[in-house]
Formats: C-alpha cells, sequence, structure tokens
C-alpha cells in the first residue's frame, strides 16, 4: 500500500492531530495534502473508491471538501497520487523479473502472474481502478498524468516487448490473443477473489493453482522460445 499499515496511525496521529505551531504556509500546505492523502487511503481501503465522498475524505481529513478540491482536482486525481509508489514498486519487480537469465521464459511468466496475483490482493481498491478503467494502449499517446503512463509502461513491456520475444505461435496475431486471454483470466481470478469479500494475502496461497492452470493452458499455444 501507499503508506504503511502498521505506521498508518502514526502518520495520522502527526498530521491529522498533530501540533501544528512553527510551520511555514509551505509546510501548512504539504502538511495539509498529507493528511487528505492518508485519509483517503484509509477511507479507500475500507469502503473502496467508489463509495467515498469528497465530503467523507474532508471529515476523515479534519478540512474542508474545498480545501480538497484546493490541492487535488477531484477523487480520481486523489487515487493517483496514492497510487504512484505501487505502480513504481510494480513497474521496478516487473523489470527485475525479466532481467534474470538463471530461470527460462515459462518460470519468467509465472513469476510475473504472481507478482500480478500479488498486486491485485495487496491493493484491492486500487487494482480494481488500474485494471478496469479504459486504456487506448497507443505509442502515439500523450500522457495527462502519471495513471495511465505507468499502465501504458507496463502494457508496452508486456505486450510488446515480454510476449513478442519469449514466446511463439504460428500466428502473431493469436499470440496477441492468447496473452490477452490470459491477462483476463487473472484479471478474472483477483476480481471473483475479491467481490466474494476474502482478499488476505494469507490466501494468496489457495490462488496459485489456478494461476498456475492459467499459465498451463497458455503456455500449451504459445511455445516458448
Amino acid at each position: 500500500m501507499y503508506y504503511d499499515r502498521v505506521n498508518i496511525q502514526c502518520f495520522r496521529s502527526f498530521f491529522i492531530l498533530g501540533d501544528r505551531r512553527g510551520l511555514t504556509n509551505l509546510d501548512t500546505e504539504i502538511h495539509t495534502r498529507q493528511r487528505i492523502l492518508i485519509a483517503a487511503e484509509e477511507l479507500f481501503s475500507k469502503k473502496g473508491f467508489e463509495k467515498v465522498t469528497i465530503r467523507e475524505i474532508g471529515k476523515n481529513a479534519n478540512c474542508s471538501h474545498a480545501t480538497i478540491y484546493f490541492h487535488f482536482k477531484d477523487k480520481k486525481n486523489i487515487l493517483e497520487k496514492l497510487a504512484i509508489a505501487p505502480m513504481k514498486k510494480l513497474l521496478y519487480d516487473l523489470k527485475e523479473i525479466l532481467k534474470r537469465d538463471d530461470i527460462d521464459s515459462k518460470e519468467k511468466l509465472m513469476n510475473i502472474c504472481k507478482l500480478h496475483l500479488q498486486f491485485g490482493l495487496s491493493n484491492v481498491y486500487l487494482y480494481k481502478q488500474f485494471f478496469s478503467t479504459g486504456f487506448k494502449a497507443d505509442y502515439s499517446e500523450v500522457f495527462s498524468d502519471e495513471w495511465d503512463k505507468f499502465r501504458f509502461d507496463i502494457y508496452n513491456l508486456l505486450f510488446n516487448d515480454f510476449f513478442p520475444n519469449h514466446f511463439k505461435t504460428l500466428d502473431q496475431n493469436q499470440l496477441i490473443l492468447n496473452s490477452r486471454l490470459l491477462h483476463y483470466q487473472l484479471h478474472g481470478i483477483i476480481v471473483v477473489h475479491i467481490a466474494s469479500g476474502r482478499y488476505f494475502l494469507k490466501e494468496e496461497g489457495d490462488l496459485i493453482p489456478l494461476v498456475e492452470q492459467a499459465v498451463h493452458n497458455f503456455i500449451l499455444t504459445s511455445k516458448p522460445r
């Protein structure tokens, strides 16, 4: 998550309830922005992104909704800012898997799929928005925010680099279809599990056989190079 769960109450005590004496105007602005982000992250985690309102965030952050709009364009903008750290880590971990030369293509794919699963289960509210909203994967895309930039980088790394260079089919279009089908299967596993209300990391192991089967199905139709 964007903030360590163990320390979030400490952050909240300092930023939301702490003594502001000695703070400059700039310090106060940063202080307020952090309070809003922490409050929003708490609410998104408990209720889900869709069910949280700006007024609720303001109440939890001990500020007015007008103050929130001074710092952020809208609720989606708050989510995008919260997403930066998890997205950076996801992209970094993905690149680390692809750089390894001690494992073959199949094992790399399995590690990527497990990473996908871990991200979905540990960032529930973020995952649903990140992978369920529309995205145009176009090289000419002019990105208006870091949100779509991260999505583009991940899409490009997987579908335009990893899959074409590590797997082959008789028809390149078939490889694209196979890789998308694998993605949809993983997405379905995570979304159904989240919908069941049992999305705790301790249950991740229960889903691994499903992920392994999805990878196995992909390998049957897309041979490693």
